[in-house]
């Protein structure tokens, strides 16, 4: 999400996307301020620990339906899904880097071959990046999504969503 892809202010909300239900997305992402939620002490799929701890997302199942829909482009199903999500406030773009570059550092650490997706049911503006992450004994999908406030008292949100894929035959 680096690199000049996250021009954050101007940029439209994940929400827009006219292929993904809205109501669905928007019910399931938010991270809500002042609830609660678990922690997550990292990802059991990836088998990585996160070091900036982020919250356990439940899904309704358009974040499975969604993750099925992108992973379907590549001739793949998704079997298991974690969700995880950020409340990011203060300098956004180098907090949303700095999770950003650990996730896909920490997915290279531990062998796995990582590639850009490119999706046509994903918009092309820098809010959501997906990738490929492969090594013999895996294969996963993962999803980073940037969710800018919706008002002044609600937070940048960043939403990471992984599952294990297998391939069509």
């Amino acid at each position: 999400m680096r690199r000049g892809a996250l021009g954050l202010w101007g940029l439209m909300s994940l929400w827009s996307l006219a292929v993904l239900p809205v109501p669905a997305w928007a019910a399931d992402a938010p991270v809500k301020q002042g609830t609660a939620l678990p922690l997550a002490s990292g990802s059991a799929l990836a088998g990585l620990g996160f070091g900036d701890k982020p919250y356990i997302l439940s899904d309704s199942g358009t974040f499975f339906d969604t993750m099925n829909r992108v992973a379907a482009e590549s001739r793949r199903s998704c079997g298991t899904l974690e969700s995880f999500g950020w409340e990011i406030d203060g300098d956004v773009q180098a907090r949303v880097d700095k999770l950003s570059d650990s996730l896909l550092g920490s997915l290279h650490q531990s062998k796995f071959l990582v590639k850009e997706l490119k999706s046509k049911l994903l918009p092309d503006n820098g809010m959501v990046q997906a990738y490929t992450a492969e090594r013999t004994d895996r294969r996963l999908m993962v999803m980073l999504v940037l969710s800018p406030p919706r008002s002044r008292t609600e937070k940048t949100e960043l939403v990471l969503l992984i599952c294990n894929t297998t391939q069509f035959k």
